[in-house]
């Protein structure tokens, strides 16, 4: 009986130390659980809200334009509020965030907008993106509807700096470029064509009718001593000069040598390497007359 009352207090002992050492444990983790959550991790590095706050500080001013007093207009909205200046003000900070290749842990809690695909992309294929956003498209509609409407001509540009010191163009000097860019394009091939002559209005018929003529012999000045008409058949080579030229219909002898030694002098556009390099052949009609 004494040695079952000896065993049974063992037993109760060892059972109390387990209990002891398992509620030690749970509480060490509980502990450990409320460190975590309120004594900030030294090893992960902070996050510098100011870069978010003057990015979104950036947007808003540009974002809200300056209200102007009209008579007759009893209107006091803002066209920004609402959902939509919400959108595209995070729309416009992501894109800056992102700009600044911010990890994953620095990004501040915005909406879940994702704009660019994963994947490194150069400045041109952003912008393109960009571009074709249709908070983009809806940025423009908007600020077109402002422009007509007159609430946006006290409102001053956005003034900015890149890293070097230089000066961002503007959308509107963008497209201002652009326009002049196309419009030197366009004179550029426009002087080409003017002094390219249609090879068919010199007379010269077949696929060679097609060609353009970069340069034209002076007008012949050997003195024809009788009247006849003679058809020249001619190949034009791929790098535009004459090659062989043969009489089809034969006239006064004289004046087709003195022809086809003219019509050796004519260069015509060459072809394209991107086209098959074959001969063009082409027929011009000569007319003699007595001089």
């Amino acid at each position: 009986m004494v040695s079952y009352r000896r065993r049974k207090a063992k037993e109760d002992r060892i059972w109390v130390m387990v209990k002891r050492i398992v509620l030690l444990v749970l509480l060490f983790f509980f502990l450990r659980l409320v460190v975590l959550l309120v004594v900030p991790d030294p090893l992960k590095p902070t996050m510098d809200t100011s870069i978010v706050v003057s990015l979104i500080g950036t947007v808003d001013r540009y974002l809200h334009p300056v209200h102007k007093s009209r008579p007759g207009s009893s209107r006091g909205t803002d066209v920004w509020e609402g959902s939509l200046a919400q959108k595209v003000r995070d729309e416009l900070v992501l894109t800056r965030l992102s700009e600044m290749a911010l990890s994953e842990q620095l990004k501040p809690p915005l909406p879940s907008v994702s704009l660019f695909p994963p994947g490194k992309l150069d400045e041109y294929e952003q912008m393109r993106i960009l571009e074709r956003s249709r908070f983009y498209r809806e940025l423009e509609e908007i600020v077109r509807k402002g422009e007509q409407e007159g609430i946006f001509s006290d409102v001053p540009g956005p003034k900015t700096s890149d890293v070097k010191g230089g000066t961002i163009p503007l959308p509107e000097d963008i497209e201002t470029e652009r326009i002049i860019a196309s419009l030197r394009e366009a004179a550029k091939e426009e002087g080409e064509e003017q002094k390219s002559t249609e090879a068919a209005t010199v007379g010269i018929r077949g696929p060679a009718a097609n060609r353009k003529v970069n340069y034209t012999p002076h007008p012949l000045e050997e003195k024809v001593s009788v009247e006849g008409d003679s058809l020249l058949k001619f190949w034009i080579l791929p790098d535009g000069t004459v090659g062989k030229v043969i009489l089809l219909v034969k006239g006064d002898a004289q004046a087709t040598e003195v022809v086809i030694n003219h019509l050796k002098k004519y260069r015509f556009n060459p072809l394209p390497a991107d086209v098959p390099q074959v001969e063009m052949w082409g027929t011009i009609p000569v007319k003699s007359v007595l001089k």
